[in-house]
């Protein structure tokens, strides 16, 4: 887990910072992160079908 971090750390500071949150914060976090992503997909979703919708009129 510390080699893990420590590669993280040379990789990308922030995405150290990120898991140091999964870490602490893991199911809260996790449960907002999963919402947020099935929210921007159903985000996503709707503009594809909005554009096709706008190409087709």
């Amino acid at each position: 887990m510390i080699i893990i971090c420590f590669i993280l750390v040379i990789i990308h500071p922030l995405q150290f910072f990120h898991v140091i949150i999964l870490l602490e914060f893991a199911p809260k976090f996790l449960y907002f992160q999963f919402k947020l992503l099935m929210m921007l997909r159903l985000l996503l979703v709707a503009d594809k079908q909005f554009a096709y919708i706008s190409i087709l009129s």
